[in-house]
């Protein structure tokens, strides 16, 4: 008996010096250090799954946010949207019989998370057609121009390296990427990493989506667009011109996030104009347009808007104001128009970024005439609240680039709607360790944080950090992650 006793003993032994190790040569940043010393931390007679909690943000982030935690049994959870409807980004309009997209658009295969709600709350698919026609610079092609031998290269180039880092990117948002090689611009990653094959694609993809030209964009935030499956699935949609790549919501992205808000509490057109914490919890003051001033209390706030945003909202530490103002937006938009005459190709890219001209031109519905248009107002990174974007250049713009390509003009404009958008950091604040402090951050002050600007600007990275921090700090079963286990994920980076 003495001999088992002393087995397990020495068992917990050991268990505990692994434990304080972790503990010694943790390096990430600590909330202290993150948000600064508070005095006057919020407190609530309320526990478990009663707590209040509030989120600032009716997008992707904010009801996904709290759709989950609804999942997991809470019952007091609030949203507060500025704007009058929910989905952020996710904003559809209907023209004619159809939906089209002022935001978000397609749902590839490999968007998991968005495929799985989309059945749950019975959203209907409509496949987008297996090939564009595709023309870039005006010229005819049925995809972007690649050689069967440059296509060979570069899969197994791609998909050696995408294997690989796969374990340097974490499931979901960025932490611990400031000491790995996705922290450089994109343009050095693919030279150093000998890919300079897929240089050209990611320049489509990543400079035409909004994301900022490859020579300043981490290599981060391009991983986050290009997961193993969607090389695979990309390979294939060119090798196999009959796989689908990806399908969009027949009712529009924005019916998904509206039918997921329907069970829950949603206060629209409240501004937020103050954040007070205090010893009675977190009180958020909005102003709305008809009711003046609004008062809400809570024990847990969740910010689902850009950290950035909170600037002059509420009281921050000089940390957290440095962390925050690092922030950088590209302005970027959609124009939905429909030109006088039939466009030549279903799709058109055009290699080079400029001011206010469309990067990409795509015709979603074949029978109708409305095209979408993709454009920077200009190619600057702005802070918040710094972006205006001229509508008249963007539109004069589009109708130059489509006589020029087309030799029709634009008949008319049904739409228009130009972002702040992709809230990023530099490759150097990267380095510098910022995400590592804002996942630090969480739970400081009862506050946490999702949304972009720390998962990337993709509907379904938004989604999968929404998810993973309720299923982290809200639990179904808060008793189900014990101390030993929360340590030795933070040891390894299993966030």
């Amino acid at each position: 008996m003495s001999i088992i006793f002393y087995n397990y003993l020495s068992r917990i032994f050991l268990i505990l010096a692994l434990f304080n190790s972790i503990q010694a040569n943790d390096k990430s940043f600590s909330k202290d250090e993150a948000t600064g010393p508070y005095t006057s931390l919020p407190s609530s007679s309320r526990t478990g799954k009663e707590i209040r909690i509030g989120i600032i943000g009716a997008g992707a982030a904010g009801i996904s946010a709290a759709y989950y935690l609804k999942k997991n049994g809470y019952t007091d959870v609030t949203i507060l949207e500025k704007e009058n409807r929910v989905g952020g980004k996710c904003h559809s309009v209907t023209i004619g019989a159809n939906t089209y997209e002022l935001g978000a658009i397609l749902v590839p295969k490999f968007y998991e998370n968005i495929r799985d709600l989309g059945i749950t709350l019975h959203q209907g698919l409509e496949n987008v057609p297996p090939s564009y026609e595709m023309s870039p610079l005006g010229k005819s092609t049925s995809s972007l121009p690649y050689t069967w031998k440059e296509i060979i290269k570069g899969v197994i180039l791609g998909l050696k390296n995408a294997i690989a880092f796969k374990y340097t990117m974490p499931k979901t948002g960025f932490f611990g990427v400031s000491q790995s090689k996705v922290s450089d611009n994109s343009a050095q990653f693919l030279e150093e990493n000998k890919l300079s094959i897929w240089q050209r694609y990611w320049k489509f993809s990543v400079e035409s989506c909004g994301y900022g030209p490859l020579k300043t964009t981490a290599a981060a935030y391009a991983l986050r667009m290009f997961p193993p499956k969607a090389v695979s699935v990309l390979t294939l949609g060119k090798v196999l011109p009959s796989q689908q790549f990806g399908s969009c919501f027949t009712s529009g992205y924005q019916s998904l996030f509206k039918e997921m808000a329907k069970n829950l509490t949603v206060h629209t057109q409240h501004t937020v104009e103050w954040i007070d914490y205090n010893q009675l919890g977190i009180e958020v003051k909005t102003q709305h347009f008809s009711k003046g001033t609004v008062s809400f209390q809570f024990d847990k706030l969740i910010v689902a808007i850009p950290p950035d945003h909170l600037i002059g909202k509420t009281d921050l530490s000089e940390n957290e104001k440095s962390l925050f103002s690092k922030i950088r937006y590209y302005d970027y938009g959609v124009t939905l128009f429909e030109p006088q005459q039939p466009l030549t190709y279903k799709a058109f890219l055009n290699e080079q970024i400029c001011e206010h001209a469309p990067v990409m031109l795509v015709q979603n519905w074949p029978a109708s005439p409305v095209v979408t248009s993709y454009a920077y107002g200009d190619l600057e990174e702005h802070a918040h609240g710094e972006i205006n974007t001229d509508g008249k250049a963007v539109t004069s713009a589009l109708d130059n680039r489509v006589q020029e390509l087309f030799g029709t003009n634009v008949k008319k404009i049904h739409a228009q709607k130009h972002w702040e958008y992709f809230p990023h950091i530099s490759s150097q604040d990267i380095k510098d360790g910022w995400f590592d402090q804002m996942e630090a951050m969480q739970g400081a002050k009862n506050t946490y944080y999702v949304g972009s600007a720390l998962s990337f600007e993709l509907v379904e990275t938004v989604v999968a950090y929404s998810k993973e921090l309720v299923n982290k700090h809200f639990p179904a079963n808060p008793t189900s992650r014990g101390w030993f286990s929360s340590a030795w994920a933070r040891a390894f980076g299993k966030h």
